[in-house]
């Protein structure tokens, strides 16, 4: 969907309504006024007319705080509509916001408010997660409006026996509550295995065991609490400028504050985190930005944890994506007075809107206690992210990978121990796991504890006697990485020293393997025409890396790839569509190879029919080609089929077969 745009009107309508001799006088008055105004001055001015601009904001809602604010939205709106200092406008139509650097002849200095609804429950009063922009700042709302999630009130449920109440979905951590048997609690939700309900009691979120409640057709019918779904602005966007501010106050910066005690899912610049409570966000180059935490933690999909007082470099692709993260360093004395600037302006908007007031953490307090190891980093409280969809199990159990799957989301969705995956799946680069992948999840429900993946990666450059040397930093895609035509593309990504081959593998918009491409040799590209990929509309891909016949790693996956029309491009779509069966798949003895043959016809004659096994990890096994309208192809494979795909080049009729051979 097309974002409309809508401008902010440098004269104001209060302006446009007063005499002749009235703005002269007005201009007589505020000419001189202004020249005393510098810049510190004009910053200072700006954060404290923030609260009484932005009073009574609402969740999912944004307010105009200060001049200068452009905006853009998901439909067109009425003129006028957010131009000016306290206007607000709904998250959910909200496109982009875009708030100017300081400007000393004016008197602006751009500034805007969002207060976000993110896995805030709807039962907390008020306070959602506020963000603040200062100074030349851009926030992209990543969430359509058909695509934003479901949020419900808290309701009653039973509770069937004394039940704990727990500060988070773990048994290590401290009760705080002991619900009496038949007491009824509110609650909003369940964390992704089912083990855990959200309840909400006297304004504090609190988690109950479901096996501690009354079972019931509503409990189950309760969301998924941290659901890949998310809510307006909850998936974002962000760059700074990069050119140097009129002074140190009027740097531009964005901020994010979660509610106390609560721990909130954010997808930033296409990467899950987990914030609580105050952060910013500076670009440092067009390649990279500063996020710095003044207060709680963030934790990336890594497991990496950056504390209160350190920063940490987010190193972009070359579409605004975050690719990876730089350990976390020691606050600066620039990003500490940030903070601070950041913790003012966002205490006057509290103060308005009867929210409670903040302080970031002293950097005092934290040199004078013990720099927390990996381990005692990883078991801070977990929230739910984006959910790994499994059975409700307990124990040693096994997980096949899904799309999106990462082993930090697999660790929270299990409540178990991310090390410990590792170690039960001999996993060389935890990093890198496939789709149809299985993993043993030792000691499942036992409580989540996570670690920094890259301490558990072997070293990254790996040498056998009388080979290449091997590795894979740096392993990424290039192009492309957000939409593409269904013409002749030219798909890119960054090489493997040591690699001799790749396959780009492709996966339709449910997230299903659709087709394998393999380069003929170590070449970074492969030439393929879009419009034959069998994928649909939207579509993910992928590169894996080979050493002759050993896999060597994988690019992170892309985000949603939109196909687009070719201009140039009058061809219609064939009118039919070939149909495909599968009429045999076994062991071949006599050659010790797995066979499998698939029958089509209704294809063009011009037709080429392409089938592709492939194993349980989404590997392409073996492979033939046929052609005509109608016909029988064979192939065999090493491994036992998980998979067998056929396509037609002209006609498509993608199909998919699941055999048990």
């Amino acid at each position: 969907m097309w974002p409309w745009r809508v401008r902010s009107w440098k004269a104001k309508p209060m302006f446009r309504r007063l005499p002749l001799m009235s703005l002269f006088l007005l201009f007589v008055a505020v000419v001189p006024a202004l020249a005393q105004r510098n810049c510190p001055t004009i910053v200072l001015d700006t954060l404290n007319e923030l609260g009484d601009n932005c009073s009574g904001l609402d969740r999912n809602a944004a307010c105009y705080g200060f001049d200068r604010v452009d905006s853009t939205f998901f439909v067109p709106q009425p003129e006028g509509t957010f131009s000016e200092p306290t206007d607000r406008a709904s998250l959910l139509d909200l496109a982009t916001v875009q708030t100017y650097p300081l400007d000393e002849e004016t008197g602006e200095f751009g500034a805007a408010v969002m207060n976000v609804q993110a896995n805030v429950p709807n039962a907390l009063p008020g306070q959602g997660v506020i963000f603040l922009l200062l100074g030349d700042a851009t926030v992209e709302n990543a969430v359509q409006p058909e695509d934003s999630a479901r949020t419900i009130d808290a309701i009653p449920l039973p509770v069937a026996v004394d039940a704990n109440l727990y500060t988070s979905p773990t048994e290590t951590a401290n009760i705080r509550l002991v619900a009496p048997a038949d007491e009824l609690l509110p609650i909003d939700g369940l964390t992704p295995q089912g083990l855990w309900a959200r309840a909400i009691v006297n304004d504090e979120v609190l988690w109950v065991r479901t096996e501690d409640l009354t079972q019931s057709a509503a409990l189950n019918a309760l969301p998924t609490v941290g659901s890949s779904q998310r809510l307006p602005m909850q998936a974002f966007y962000f760059s700074t400028g990069l050119g140097a501010p009129a002074c140190n106050e009027a740097e531009p910066v964005i901020a994010v504050q979660s509610p106390e005690n609560i721990t909130v899912d954010l997808t930033v610049n296409g990467v899950d985190i987990r914030v609580g409570s105050l952060v910013t966000f500076k670009m440092l180059d067009e390649t990279s930005a500063l996020v710095t935490v003044h207060r709680g933690s963030v934790q990336t999909t890594t497991g990496q944890t950056i504390e209160a007082n350190e920063s940490a470099i987010a190193l972009f692709g070359p579409e605004r994506g975050i690719t990876n993260w730089q350990p976390p360093q020691p606050i600066s004395d620039e990003a500490y007075e940030r903070g601070q600037q950041v913790q003012f302006a966002l205490n006057n908007v509290a103060r308005a809107n009867n929210w409670p007031e903040r302080d970031i953490t002293r950097r005092d307090l934290i040199e004078a206690t013990p720099t927390p190891t990996v381990e005692a980093a990883a078991t801070a409280t977990p929230t739910t992210v984006p959910a790994v969809q499994n059975t409700l199990q307990c124990g040693d159990v096994t997980h096949i990978v899904q799309p999106g799957d990462n082993l930090f989301r697999i660790a929270l969705a299990y409540e178990a121990s991310m090390q410990a995956i590792i170690d039960a799946n001999d996993l060389a680069d935890p990093q890198n796991i496939l789709v149809g992948q299985q993993l043993r999840i030792p000691d499942a429900c036992s409580g989540f504890v996570g670690v920094d993946v890259a301490t558990a990666l072997p070293p990254d450059v790996t040498e056998e006697p009388g080979q290449e040397p091997v590795s894979c930093t740096g392993f990424r895609l290039v192009y492309p990485t957000t939409e593409v035509t269904v013409g002749d593309t030219m798909y890119e990504w960054t090489s493997v020293q040591g690699a001799t081959r790749y396959e780009a593998v492709f996966y339709d918009y449910t997230g299903a393997l659709a087709a394998t491409y393999p380069t003929n040799g170590p070449e970074s590209q492969i030439y393929l025409n879009t419009g034959r990929i069998p994928t649909g509309s939207e579509l993910y891909w992928e590169v894996r890396a080979y050493a002759g016949e050993d896999y060597l790693c994988v690019t992170p996956r892309s985000g949603k790839i939109t196909r687009l029309a070719d201009p140039n491009d009058n061809v219609q779509a064939p009118a039919y569509s070939p149909t495909f069966t599968l009429t045999s798949c076994f062991f071949d003895t006599g050659v010790g190879l797995f066979q499998a043959s698939v029958d089509w016809s209704g294809a063009d004659p011009s037709d080429t029919i392409t089938m592709q096994i492939y194993d349980i990890s989404g590997v392409v096994m073996g492979s033939n080609t046929g052609t005509g309208d109608t016909g029988t192809v064979v192939s065999t494979s090493g491994a036992t089929p998980y998979k067998i795909s056929a396509v037609a080049s002209i006609a498509g009729g993608y199909t998919e077969f699941f055999p048990s051979c």
